[in-house]
């Protein structure tokens, strides 16, 4: 990868149905940019479609073994984190500086 040593990941998993869910960072990350990885079904109302989007872009093979440029969505320090109906997150941050990370 190319983040420093240190940072830190936050998987999410949202099953409801209909309303968004905040995610509030606690104190000590509330000042750190924050990098989205958010995975949504392409078709929101049918959640068996076979492909799948990354913060809104569908996600589509290059070939049958490789994966394209998986590149995040920025989120800028004290802005909230939504995580939408029926998806799948990844919230990396950078320079978390987390102990055990170094």
């Amino acid at each position: 990868s190319d983040y420093p040593h240190g940072p830190i990941t936050i998987y999410a998993l949202s099953l409801h149905t209909k309303h968004d869910t905040e995610i509030i960072l606690p104190n000590a990350f509330s000042e750190l940019s924050v990098d989205e990885y958010l995975l949504t079904p392409h078709d929101r109302h049918n959640l068996t479609v076979r492909i799948v989007d990354l913060n809104g872009v569908a996600v589509r093979m290059i070939n049958n073994h490789t994966l394209p440029d998986l590149s995040p969505r920025h989120i800028h320090p004290g802005e909230n984190l939504i995580l939408p109906p029926l998806s799948f997150a990844f919230y990396v941050i950078p320079n978390a500086m987390a102990m055990a990370c170094l």
